[in-house]
């Protein structure tokens, strides 16, 4: 049995060998070499430690599982604060917030006293964490791991092992293998232009592994309202994501497209992205001749 099965029999919950312990062992590396990364790094849904008692989570004394169980206790109670309901109160208890966050850290009650270079790093703080905060994955076990499945047809880790991309993209050097010799007879593909074409192209396909990305990174979107859902509304919600492009009208679908795709500027992020990580493999030459080159 190979770890990934073991793995997935102990997340659904099927027997597995009782000595397994002896036979098995995880390799710390990465950023599990830390050990609070390691201690807390596992524990789901940490942020909910906000809503847990002081006195509880002493008595936890450090302890990973009870602290796990203390988060799920308080991620499960249905007195937990509901989120915003519109986006207006969003923006409302956003600023209300950062109001009272700005307070304190002005020593407006006179309880804090602090250096300005400091205070100037702990008003900037909400906005550095804000551009470096990471959205959840699902986990085995979890809804939403099933649910991912259900919607794109292949499982979160289908390309856990893999090392290249088997698919070959379009370039400038390897556009042969993709146009065929009818439809550039005519044309210089020397030119500037068919240089540009043939970059165009390149941008916008994808392939399996690249839209398997694209797909999870759209879903961690999704990931903080799906933890606020039940079953029941997690599926009836998943039921509207599939039919929302469906209509029986093709004309009202492909004007509700364009003027989707006419006011949103997704694109102008990714090219951004794009951007920004070429400029930073250029500045770093031997990343850039083995990851580019």
């Amino acid at each position: 049995m190979t770890r990934a099965d073991l793995l997935n029999r102990m997340a659904d919950n099927l027997p597995v060998d009782p000595e397994f312990a002896s036979k098995f062992q995880i390799k710390r590396m990465g950023k599990d070499k830390d050990d609070l990364f390691w201690q807390f790094g596992k524990i789901h849904g940490l942020e909910n430690v906000a809503h847990c008692d002081m006195e509880k989570m002493k008595e936890c004394k450090g302890d990973p599982m009870r602290l796990q169980h203390l988060v799920d206790q308080a991620n499960d109670t249905p007195f937990k604060p509901l989120p915003p309901g519109t986006y207006d109160d969003a923006i409302d208890t956003l600023h209300e917030t950062m109001e009272n966050y700005k307070a304190a850290m002005m020593n407006i009650d006179n309880e804090l006293t602090m250096e300005t270079s400091d205070m100037k790093k702990m008003l900037s703080l909400p906005f550095l964490m804000a551009k470096r905060h990471e959205l959840p994955e699902p986990k085995p076990g979890q809804k939403e791991w099933a649910m991912f499945k259900e919607l794109h047809g292949k499982p979160w880790d289908h390309y856990a092992d893999l090392v290249f991309d088997p698919e070959d993209k379009i370039t400038e050097f390897t556009w042969e293998k993709h146009y065929p010799e009818s439809l550039t007879g005519n044309v210089d593909t020397k030119s500037d232009a068919f240089k540009k074409n043939v970059q165009a192209t390149n941008f916008y396909s994808h392939t399996e592994y690249e839209q398997h990305k694209r797909d999870k990174a759209a879903f961690k979107e999704l990931m903080p309202l799906l933890v606020t859902l039940d079953q029941r509304e997690a599926e009836s919600f998943m039921h509207l994501l599939r039919n929302k492009g469906r209509c029986m009208n093709n004309v009202e679908a492909r004007t509700n497209t364009l003027i989707d795709s006419a006011c949103s500027d997704e694109l102008k992020k990714e090219l951004a992205k794009v951007s920004e990580e070429e400029n930073f493999a250029l500045k770093n030459r031997y990343a850039f001749n083995k990851s580019t080159m």
